[in-house]
């Protein structure tokens, strides 16, 4: 979105009719299939746990050091690790397939 370009209500509604990158990409994981777009989500929720993980270390060696920042950061990890252990529960049926193919 170009915000330079909105002048207007309607200018605005227009740039939101728009699809953007992140729509772009989720349009091509759906055209990739099911497998590729689970890969993708596991890993970046991965992503996600890694990033936090970093930050929580570099947050715990600050100097002045915020608790409740810290405690945040931490329930956002542990959501973010319950979410990837939940995504990989999710059964595919790769193994089945697998296994008939041999």
């Amino acid at each position: 979105m170009n915000l330079n370009e909105i002048k207007t209500v309607s200018d605005l509604i227009e740039q939101n009719k728009g699809q953007t990158f992140a729509d772009e990409m989720i349009d091509q994981l759906m055209d990739a299939g099911i497998v590729i777009g689970h890969e993708v989500c596991v890993r970046l929720v991965g992503a996600a746990i890694d990033f936090h993980r970093k930050e929580l270390a570099d947050k715990a060696t600050d100097d002045e050091l915020d608790a409740m920042d810290i405690i945040l950061w931490t329930k956002d990890l542990t959501n973010l690790e319950h979410a990837k252990a939940i995504l990989e529960t999710i059964d595919l049926g790769q193994d089945s397939d697998d296994e008939e193919a041999e």
